[in-house]
């Protein structure tokens, strides 16, 4: 199973939940829970900027939060070949999820917000079912945005183990 997650510029949340993902895969790879490249992820951002890297609050984030040492990262604009190559795309937002859907209509069945993947659809229309932007925040909403996307980016895992199996 290939898992995109996508945000706006591939900087902070998109980035934080592939590092997030990836780690997960690591330790499930380390305990034979999974096959070493069963499940492949990346991410993109719609309006991301080729080759920007991740920001330095989210790097920060990660680390100080999980161990996470992940200062290596580039951005990737979102685009058809990215879509086509995925079998499961996360966003971390209701109005990015529908700009993929509507610009790529032959995809829209694979592409979900990460919280109604994790969690299920909204059950009432006013539930956020965003993940909130950190960018140009302090270090502490970055790192609140990260425990937010690791407890998402957790259960997810665990689904796709599941459909895995």
């Amino acid at each position: 199973m290939r898992v995109l997650f996508v945000c706006t510029g591939n900087t902070c949340r998109s980035f934080m939940a592939e590092q997030l993902m990836e780690e997960l895969i690591d330790d499930a790879s380390d305990d034979d829970r999974l096959q070493k490249g069963e499940i492949k992820v990346s991410s993109a951002g719609l309006f991301a900027v080729e080759g920007d890297e991740a920001s330095d609050f989210a790097v920060k984030a990660l680390d100080k939060l999980y161990n996470i040492d992940c200062d290596r990262h580039k951005a990737r604009q979102l685009d058809e070949e990215v879509i086509e190559d995925a079998d499961l795309i996360l966003t971390m937002t209701d109005s990015q999820k529908h700009a993929i859907a509507d610009a790529y209509e032959d995809f829209e069945d694979k592409v979900f917000t990460l919280k109604e993947f994790a969690i299920g659809p909204a059950g009432d229309e006013d539930e956020n079912i965003d993940v909130d932007d950190p960018y140009g925040g302090e270090l502490e909403e970055y790192m609140a945005c990260a425990e937010e996307i690791k407890a998402l980016v957790d259960i997810t895992f665990e689904k796709i183990i599941a459909m895995e199996n």
